[in-house]
């Protein structure tokens, strides 16, 4: 499950059904009352960052917390979009590459051996 969650699959996103989704969450927003409202701007914030769009993604957070600010799925997504981090898939290879090489060089240490 985590690997699904930080989009760290071996296989490349179905992303019609994504979208299908983001549609489906979307029109389940404009439905649904405000107390009801922090799962699904959580998981149309979490489809947004999936996608490599974690600008978007950050502005679907603040206000799923200002409808229920005790969302902890919503602030612990905050703080993993803030940080910077990028779904797997959303992240050229080379780029990778580079980061693993850095850190292999940086350490001594393979990162994939940790």
């Amino acid at each position: 499950m985590d690997r699904i969650l930080l989009a760290q699959t071996n296989s490349k996103p179905h992303w019609s059904r994504v979208e299908w989704a983001e549609q489906l969450l979307l029109h389940a927003y404009t439905h649904s009352s405000t107390r009801h409202s922090a799962p699904i701007l959580t998981a149309i914030a979490f489809i947004n960052w999936w996608e490599g769009r974690g600008s978007k993604a950050h502005q679907f957070l603040p206000l799923a917390l200002e409808a229920d600010p005790g969302y902890h799925l919503a602030r612990l997504s905050k703080l993993m979009i803030s940080s910077g981090s990028a779904a797997c898939h959303a992240v050229p290879p080379a780029f990778l590459h580079e980061q693993v090489s850095e850190r292999t060089i940086r350490t001594g240490r393979n990162p994939r051996s940790i």
